[in-house]
């Protein structure tokens, strides 16, 4: 189940993985995992909060959403006008 869901992680972040590197992409599946309350290992804690990341994450997140809304705000409209 959780090699699953590793999985679905890689493929639903791939532009990330490709931007950050493997060890954002480790962090990013472990952060995922924690999220879910799939584990619960200190050592792992200990990788997710490092501050680099999270807000590497955090930014390309609002990057991409700011990205989405500029897109359907003036581009769809226009496809259809």
């Amino acid at each position: 189940m959780t090699i699953l869901l590793g999985f679905y992680y890689v493929v639903k972040f791939r532009r990330i993985i490709i931007n950050y590197g493997i060890i954002i992409y480790f962090k990013m599946i472990v952060f995922m995992f924690y999220y879910k309350n799939l584990i619960y290992d200190i050592h792992f804690t200990e990788i997710i909060l490092d501050k680099k990341f999270l807000e590497k994450f955090l930014k390309q997140r609002r990057i991409q959403q700011n990205a989405i809304f500029y897109f359907r705000e003036t581009m769809l409209p226009k496809l259809f006008i």
